[in-house]
């Protein structure tokens, strides 16, 4: 049970949410882009009725901007992720600005991602939200170079779903580091 959201257990009439469950104990994870989400690890299944109630969550708002030149980067994935690797997602508008709601909010870090073509991503742990409560931040991406190309048979006829890796050799050893993977399209891309 978290803070501002609770699950509880009723006896008022409706329908079933689940009726495929096998018998014993399930663990329920309720959640939507406007709400804090929601954990109950003891519902029994054919047992009383569950009833989920979710708080407001918390709020994070603010711009995705490049680093070097300060300008927006529409396009942008703001994505932050809470109890049980949910995921809260928002795209950056034509003015850099992106909005999430529905956070974590209480004793459990939730740790957001940013992602835009052609960027270094971003990332923030150990972010702690209040209900209701709007925290700004802004984030600034490096641009970064690109490579385009595409994977074909020896007779040059496009190959979709075929898995790449980008790596890298770490500075002073050996290692090499996966520094992006992508799966090629119907066109090889």
């Amino acid at each position: 049970l978290w803070p501002n959201s609770s699950l509880s257990t009723s006896d008022s009439d409706s329908a079933e949410m689940f009726d495929t469950l096998a018998p014993g104990m399930h663990m329920l994870l309720c959640w939507n882009p406007e709400f804090a989400t929601a954990r109950r690890r003891d519902v029994v299944a054919g047992g009383e009725e569950v009833v989920l109630r979710l708080g407001a969550g918390g709020r994070m708002r603010g711009r995705v901007l490049d680093k070097l030149t300060g300008k927006p980067i529409p396009g942008a994935s703001v994505s932050a992720t809470d109890l049980a690797d949910i995921q809260k997602v928002d795209t950056a508008r034509e003015d850099g600005s992106y909005a999430l709601s529905g956070l974590l909010v209480g004793i459990r870090e939730v740790s957001v991602a940013v992602t835009a073509h052609g960027y270094a991503r971003a990332r923030l742990g150990d972010l702690k939200f209040q209900e209701q409560v709007d925290v700004e931040r802004n984030f600034e991406l490096l641009p970064m170079g690109s490579v385009a190309g595409r994977v074909v048979t020896p007779e040059g006829r496009p190959l979709e779903g075929i898995r790449v890796l980008a790596r890298r050799q770490q500075a002073g050893s050996g290692f090499l580091s996966t520094i992006d993977s992508g799966i090629t399209d119907h066109e090889g891309r």
